[in-house]
């Protein structure tokens, strides 16, 4: 089965409510062009056009879409990722809104805490991000940020700065794999 028609099936799959049973599926598909990114700029395209379909279509169909860029990846800085993350979901089609749920509503939909957390409400956690830009007008601006409001505590942007230079020694050299 081509590539093209198994999208198709997915999709298919996917509006008769069986998401989960085929997301392996999906992974073996496209493993093989995932694997020569560096290499095949065009099956790269083709790979990313296909996952964008496929996002696209479970969103359209009423599957839940849920960010993930965090997960302990060499090079993947926890928290910078996510903002990759959310314009390529933009990108995918999804509306900037949607994009925002996926990283806020829905994981906590899904980790059963959305009475405690994912939107903002009174009696709920505190932890939020304040933006100098509408990010419904440009997913991009969730990168233009006035502060974290954590625990309870709130942190401006010049606090945060501080942090990161503090920690980015840390970060300048990575191991060898041989030391």
């Amino acid at each position: 089965m081509d590539r093209e028609r198994f999208l198709k099936y997915q999709i298919v799959i996917v509006r008769n409510g069986r998401i989960a049973a085929q997301i392996a599926r999906i992974a073996a598909c496209c493993a093989p062009a995932v694997l020569d990114f560096a290499t095949h700029t065009e099956r790269r395209e083709k790979s990313i056009r296909i996952r964008n379909q496929i996002v696209k279509g479970i969103h359209d169909a009423g599957g839940k879409i849920m960010t993930d860029s965090d997960t302990p990846e060499l090079f993947l800085l926890y928290g910078f990722s996510l903002h990759r993350e959310l314009k390529i979901l933009v990108d995918a089609g999804l509306r900037p809104y949607a994009a925002l749920e996926a990283a806020t509503r829905v994981p906590a939909e899904f980790l059963k805490v959305l009475g405690e957390a994912g939107t903002i409400e009174r009696g709920k956690w505190a932890d939020l991000i304040l933006l100098e830009a509408n990010p419904l007008d440009d997913i991009s601006n969730t990168e233009k940020r006035a502060g974290v409001m954590t625990r309870g505590r709130w942190m401006p942007e010049a606090e945060l700065k501080k942090m990161l230079d503090e920690i980015a020694p840390r970060f300048q050299s990575v191991p060898n794999s041989e030391d």
